[in-house]
């Protein structure tokens, strides 16, 4: 088995000249090929419940078979378990998973007698090698564009890969970040399995599920609730821009507003001056982010279409979105230590209530109804923290209806339609008897 870590992004098609004459000049160009892939799982998708994909590759050399487990994202670094074998005929192999490191990392209950083909991703790749002229680390660089296909379904697919093939993890983030110089590129943590599992109407709806729980202490739970915040805004903001969905762009906003809110609440686990590079990434993130979500309510289709393919020419945002992700990964995290505090019972079973209402006290009080927004996201976000946090409380529920309120709000908001008096004060009432209740 190999561990492999890797950098994936997006790019327009109108990016990769600049993009493949940048890389011919830093790198050296590898062979270009052209792949054919398919997947395999059961009917009931067991493969992809249990975070695994596995595929045959065709090439002009040969087969392979690949078999990836569940992996981990770390600020958009994707590290998973790999295993690859050569084929000597381009059929599946079951006899290969008997071998003991592959049973121990083969997720329970599939049975590889039920393995077929689900899908299939067709691509052309441009592959170069990076290496740093200060150590060891080597990077290899690919462009894969083609399709992915399920059955009478397609889509077109391009995409960029870096991946570590030895030294320092910490230089993929230095080269994308050069490359960033001359094409937006958006950080991505969706493989191409996950794409093609959609097409062919096989995966879930994918939902943010935040690690946090009362009994936590906050120096473990921290690094776990910012990552999972970045992963979430990461693919809200593919989602808006990429595949036009307007809710996503109004999703953003929370996500952004998350990773701000957390790092408020993370002093005593981290120093501030350690934050700063993040802090600055995300208040470029939200600035930009809140002119998103107003134009994803307020646009006609073929407006909005045409806004979210100029979005994707948006090297400000594309490139803050990289310089939160890399901040994020580089944070010193301390060792937890046993009598840090908790998550739950300091901070969202006790405190948050109060706090709520009185922010909602502050926020209502304010005649300028465009200053209430930055609040009521904030309060949208932690209500989102008490649900995740406190499962088995009774404020669960208060917490799904207080967000019911205050989403009706923050629509006003995006679609310029400002209250009345009378209306601010029904919403604060009704805000302060669910916090009450």
């Amino acid at each position: 088995m190999t561990k492999e870590i890797e950098l994936k992004v997006r790019l327009s098609e109108a990016n990769l000249p600049a993009l493949t004459d940048f890389l011919n000049q830093v790198a050296t160009p590898a062979d270009h090929s052209t792949l054919k892939n398919d997947y395999y799982d059961t009917p009931a998708c067991a493969l992809s419940k249990a975070k695994a994909a596995l595929r045959i590759r065709h090439a002009e050399g040969g087969a392979e078979q690949t078999l990836k487990t569940r992996g981990q994202a770390q600020a958009g670094l994707q590290i998973r378990g790999e295993w690859n074998w050569p084929l000597s005929s381009p059929a599946l192999d079951v006899s290969l998973f008997d071998q003991a490191d592959v049973q121990g990392a083969w997720p329970e209950g599939v049975d590889v007698t039920a393995l077929a083909i689900v899908f299939g991703t067709h691509f052309k790749r441009q592959a170069w090698l990076w290496k740093d002229a200060n150590s060891d680390t080597s990077i290899e660089v690919v462009i894969d564009q083609g399709l992915i296909v399920a059955g009478e379904s397609e889509q077109p697919l391009l995409e960029v890969e870096l991946e570590l093939k030895q030294g320092n993890a910490n230089l993929l983030w230095t080269l994308v970040a050069q490359m960033q110089s001359v094409a937006p590129l958006w950080i991505s943590d969706v493989s191409k399995a996950e794409r093609g599992y959609r097409l062919a109407d096989l995966a879930p709806q994918w939902q943010v599920k935040l690690p946090v729980y009362c009994d936590q202490r906050m120096a473990e739970a921290l690094p776990l609730w910012l990552n999972a915040e970045m992963n979430a805004l990461q693919r809200t903001l593919e989602k808006a821009i990429w595949d036009q969905e307007r809710e996503a762009a109004v999703a953003a906003i929370q996500h952004v507003q998350g990773l701000r809110q957390v790092l408020s609440w993370s002093g005593r686990t981290l120093k501030r001056s350690a934050t700063k590079e993040l802090r600055a990434a995300l208040e470029t993130l939200r600035i930009a982010i809140w002119e998103l979500a107003k134009n994803a309510a307020q646009l006609e289709d073929s407006s909005w279409s045409a806004e979210c393919a100029a979005w994707q020419q948006n090297s400000t945002l594309a490139n803050s979105l990289l310089n939160a992700s890399r901040a994020l990964y580089e944070l010193p995290w301390p060792e937890v230590e046993e009598a840090s505090s908790h998550v739950g019972r300091a901070l969202l079973r006790h405190w948050l209530p109060d706090d709520l209402a009185r922010r909602f006290e502050q926020a209502s009080a304010i005649n300028n109804w465009p200053d209430l927004h930055e609040a009521i996201v904030q309060m949208l976000v932690v209500t989102r923290y008490a649900q995740a946090a406190d499962r088995n409380s009774g404020w669960i529920k208060t917490a799904v209806a207080t967000r019911l309120v205050l989403t009706g709000m923050l629509e006003c908001y995006l679609f310029d339609e400002e209250p009345n008096a009378d209306d601010l004060n029904l919403m604060a009432s009704e805000f302060r008897h669910l916090i009450t209740a």
